[in-house]
């Protein structure tokens, strides 16, 4: 009998991922490499290497070098040119005066069979949006691949870890998510302004900057020390008041806690500094009104009574630039509103703490997952280019990642020296 033959496994000529690998601008790669290599020809984004591009590029890696990642899917033979380039959509008269047609199940596939959080968790202070700016029910029903997929849940494969876990899953199904972490965000920055801005009272009449230009001053190291808590106060709220929090472990809520500290400050610096478009004009704009030029030395580089500025640029200089370039220039191009970031901020938590989550906190978090897309999907409904803002959203996560590790590097180096004095707060939880 003649023997038969399987047909080849392709593999991705850049991660070496059996998994559903084809042809993609002129190589074979997997969807995540292939993914990779669109956003970064069609958003211009350049990265450096911080290991003289001999970083190892696998599929199995939490995380990897995006720099070299590139250079790899250049090598395995993608052509820029094959990117579709970026559309500028724009209506017609026609179009405008009709009724706005609604995003199609197919442009924004929305997760079914999936649930959706309690009412009573979350703060009684959350206001809610109109009916016109945020539709607070989706209708369409989906039937293509989620963009998401990772965070599909199948509640056959596990088996509730506390007798009343569904009935939690449950509760966290009626409100809408999104609002609630639009909420946050809109709480976060009128704390911001009543501490920071020289016209506190605005926060009453609903500004949603924190600060304006004009509030700026040059960025010191002291007055970073001294208003570090501040911010740490208001992750800790932000934390504290996440739906269904006060269910998890003690192990899971600390996990939550430390990726929202460690992680949140930079977020908040490439918003802040794309929304008062400082960005271009090549500054970082921090979460206390202060302010340092990434291109130069010439705003916030100056001497300090503990620190030289030889020092200060040598041990903060580095971050900065990395701020700059793999956060606050791709913000600034996708230019994200206050719903859209508020968005990005919470899926961004939950991706980058999800390994270290205990099982039961896993499903948690894909619950709150679920709900942050299908409120996205409902933010989007009446736009036509709401595919591609969720899918710059999405996208943007894997940003964060790198730049995570480069602060948990940094905080760690200034504390084994003692360099610059390191909040409390930081320090426990860089022992965890």
């Amino acid at each position: 009998m003649q023997e038969v033959k399987s047909p080849m496994l392709k593999v991705c000529c850049i991660c070496s991922s059996p998994s559903s690998a084809s042809p993609h601008f002129g190589a074979i790669s997997c969807l995540a490499c292939a993914a990779f290599f669109r956003r970064t020809v069609s958003l211009s984004i350049e990265f450096q290497c911080s290991e003289n591009n001999s970083c190892k590029v696998y599929y199995e890696q939490r995380i990897i070098c995006k720099a070299c990642r590139y250079q790899r899917c250049i090598m395995a033979g993608m052509k820029s040119e094959c990117v579709q380039k970026r559309k500028n959509i724009k209506k017609s008269s026609k179009e405008e005066n009709s009724s706005p047609r609604s995003i199609s199940p197919r442009e924004v596939p929305i997760l079914t069979n999936f649930p959706l959080v309690p009412k009573h968790a979350v703060s009684p202070s959350t206001s809610s949006f109109s009916n016109n700016s945020f539709p607070n029910s989706a209708t369409t029903d989906c039937s293509s691949t989620p963009i998401f997929s990772p965070i599909v849940p199948t509640y056959n494969n596990f088996k509730p870890i506390i007798t009343n876990q569904m009935e939690i899953f449950e509760n966290l199904r009626s409100i809408d998510i999104l609002e609630h972490f639009v909420e946050e965000e809109r709480r976060s920055m009128e704390r911001r302004r009543i501490m920071f801005s020289s016209s506190p009272l605005e926060a009453l009449l609903g500004c949603s900057s924190p600060f304006s230009v004009s509030d700026l001053i040059p960025f010191t190291v002291k007055s970073h020390n001294t208003h570090m808590r501040f911010d740490h106060l208001l992750s800790f709220e932000y934390t504290k008041n996440l739906p269904g929090f006060h269910h998890l472990s003690i192990e899971d809520r600390i996990c939550i806690f430390k990726y929202v500290i460690m992680g949140f400050c930079a977020l908040d610096i490439a918003y802040l500094t794309s929304q008062m478009n400082m960005v271009e004009q090549g500054y970082l704009v921090f979460t206390n009104a202060t302010y340092s030029s990434a291109l130069n030395f010439d705003v916030g580089w100056d001497d300090e009574d503990e620190i030289s500025a030889e020092e200060k640029a040598k041990l903060i200089w580095p971050m900065n630039q990395k701020f700059y370039e793999q956060l606050l220039k791709p913000m600034a191009k996708i230019n994200l509103d206050q719903v859209e970031y508020s968005a990005l901020k919470a899926l961004t938590l939950w991706r980058t703490c999800y390994f270290e989550l205990s099982p039961s906190a896993k499903l948690f978090a894909k619950e709150l997952e679920y709900g942050i897309i299908k409120g996205l999907h409902n933010y989007y409904q009446n736009r036509e280019d709401g595919p591609e803002r969720m899918g710059d959203v999405i996208l943007f996560i894997s940003n964060i990642f790198d730049v995570y590790l480069t602060i948990i590097e940094n905080y760690k180096k200034l504390e084994l020296f003692n360099l610059i004095k390191i909040d409390i707060f930081v320090k426990e939880l860089l022992q965890l």
